[in-house]
């Protein structure tokens, strides 16, 4: 028998994606393999342009594209920085 478990927190307050951002929001996972040395820095344009059109995007779409991959870079190179911060206050406690 299975007990009910609570949902983890992170799966319970997931955000939820608008109708169409999905297409983004792979587009930004699979470009993740991209970034510079040692994974870090932004995703190059060049990358994003490249995934536009192996995906035979319109331009308005690629537009909409690095837009959003770019946001979405944004605010993970962001969070990792918060992190990385984090990380070293604690080691110098």
């Amino acid at each position: 028998m299975k007990r009910k478990k609570p949902l983890p927190e992170a799966i319970r307050n997931a955000p939820r994606l608008h109708i169409g951002l999905d297409t983004f929001f792979s587009a930004y996972i699979d470009l993740q393999g991209d970034r510079g040395a040692m994974g870090e820095g932004r995703i190059p344009w060049t990358a994003v342009q490249g995934y536009c059109t192996a995906n035979d995007f319109e331009p308005d779409l690629a537009d909409d594209c690095h837009h959003y991959v770019r946001a979405m870079d944004d605010a993970w190179l962001e969070y990792q920085r918060t992190k990385r911060d984090r990380e070293n206050a604690a080691r110098k406690k």
